[in-house]
């Protein structure tokens, strides 16, 4: 698996933002973690590459 890319805040544009909400499994993806009670146990992405 390629090790995941995490720009700075500063530099995520809304338009990609938008862009990226405009698939719908993204968008499930979303509600998902979203709707999730466990959310504050998450781990961040980059641990999920590495298992």
């Amino acid at each position: 698996m390629r090790p995941l890319f995490h720009p700075a805040i500063e530099d995520v544009r809304p338009e990609a933002i938008l862009h990226a909400l405009s698939d719908p499994e993204r968008v499930l993806m979303y509600a998902q973690l979203l709707g999730s009670k466990r959310r504050k146990h998450a781990r961040p992405c980059r641990t999920w590459a590495s298992g």
